[in-house]
């Protein structure tokens, strides 16, 4: 059963097509009026005037739970996407807000990026921006026990409940792995988590996310490592997997556009060609490794390059798991939150980019048999919420976000201790 609205925002208007099916899944088909109805107020860009690919920020809230895609009326590539599916019945409201109006800005290939328009579309003016459906799930697809965003009335709020807000929206993070090794906003270690300091012995990889994961451990660490050997290492080797020169050798020029970029191999993919990390690997015995690369490469390159470099790159880990029989484990790469500015129109950085590799990566992991632990999904629905200008994670203004990634990190890579 399908259900039909018309949505205007920003002087434009949108025929939305909703279906909700029995599995819980949603469908949305949105398409644009012509130019001939929209108000004589809007005049079209040059950019717009030659395209009509528009991309959204689709969000489905209900009492329990919290869900964000990104849907397009004509990039068939984001169909792609898992539609959001909903856990059971009931009244959810879902809204969607127009971020780009072609296809150039959202994968960022104009010559300088235009930042995301974030502009709610509403029935009417003055209703609130949601649409209320109804969800009728089959009782055998009804499933309670995912992990994710849910939403909390401040009365709710505890002195121990991590919350995150947006546009009147508090939620916390439940997962279904009940086992809590991190707390914030006090950023406290549990039990679990200094047994897993002590039994197990790790090497993260990565940029300043990971390098964020690693300042935030750093104050347990010394702590436990007090009385016992902690054996948990890490290398920021992660600043591209085809890292981007031109910025360190003539920040100027480039900013200007009179430096080309030039890429080369990033550190990892060295530390696996020279054979440094085997040797790493022999000394330390590592129960796993822990990477992850991808800021970097999307602020400068394209999706398929990106992903081009990424295989590359799990190729020669491939090659190092069956040398070392190791645990290897992507952490992920988190939205965009939009709220650094030093890199003006080069910041490439796009959440469909972002998202559109991810969904990829997430197929690389199970083909070449690396465990896949999602940032994107968990930062998405709350993506302009960092904890300072673009990370979720930061050591002593830790976000709801970035704590909730790391209790999924550690869940995962913490079993069986």
């Amino acid at each position: 059963m399908s259900s039909s609205y018309v949505l205007c925002g920003c002087e434009r208007c949108f025929k939305v097509i909703l279906q909700c099916r029995g599995t819980g899944l949603i469908f949305v088909d949105i398409k644009a009026f012509n130019n001939s109805m929209l108000s004589t107020k809007h005049v079209l860009s040059e950019a717009e005037e030659y395209s009509d690919m528009l991309y959204f920020v689709m969000k489905v809230q209900g009492d329990d739970e919290i869900w964000s895609t990104l849907i397009s009326d004509q990039d068939v590539l984001l169909a792609k996407l898992v539609p959001i599916k909903v856990s059971s019945s009931g009244r959810y409201n879902l809204s969607l807000t127009l971020i780009y109006t072609n296809k150039s800005s959202a994968y960022g290939l104009e010559k300088y990026q235009r930042k995301e328009l974030h502009c709610p579309l509403c029935q009417t003016s003055g209703s609130p921006c949601h649409i209320t459906i109804q969800a009728h799930v089959s009782e055998e697809n009804v499933d309670t026990a995912r992990s994710g965003w849910v939403p909390i009335t401040m009365d709710d709020i505890s002195s121990n409940t991590t919350v995150v807000s947006d546009n009147d929206v508090s939620a916390y993070f439940r997962s279904w792995k009940n086992d809590t090794f991190f707390k914030c906003p006090t950023c406290e270690g549990s039990e679990l988590l200094d047994k897993c300091l002590v039994k197990k012995k790790f090497m993260l990889l990565g940029d300043s996310h990971m390098g964020n994961v690693w300042k935030v451990l750093q104050k347990h660490i010394r702590r436990v490592g007090k009385k016992m050997a902690v054996q948990w290492k890490m290398r920021v080797d992660g600043y591209g997997v085809y890292h981007n020169l031109s910025p360190d050798k003539d920040f100027k020029g480039y900013m200007q556009g009179k430096v080309p970029p030039v890429f080369v191999p990033g550190n990892m993919i060295k530390g696996l060609q020279s054979g440094l990390y085997l040797k790493l690997q022999q000394k330390n015995k590592f129960d796993a490794w822990i990477f992850s690369s991808g800021h970097w490469d999307l602020r400068d390159t394209s999706v398929d390059k990106y992903m081009s470099h990424l295989e590359e790159l799990f190729q020669k880990w491939s090659e190092f798991q069956r040398n070392t029989s190791v645990w290897l484990v992507w952490n992920g790469v988190p939205a965009y939150s939009f709220n650094r500015h030093m890199w003006g129109g080069l910041e490439k950085r796009t959440n469909i980019k972002i998202g559109l590799a991810d969904h990829e990566t997430k197929d690389l992991c199970e083909r070449y048999n690396i465990t896949y632990v999602p940032f994107f999904d968990i930062s998405f629905p709350f993506y302009a919420k960092s904890c300072d200008t673009h990370h979720y994670l930061c050591d002593g203004k830790t976000s709801p976000i970035g704590s909730a990634q790391l209790n999924l990190l550690l869940q995962t890579i913490c079993i069986g201790i």
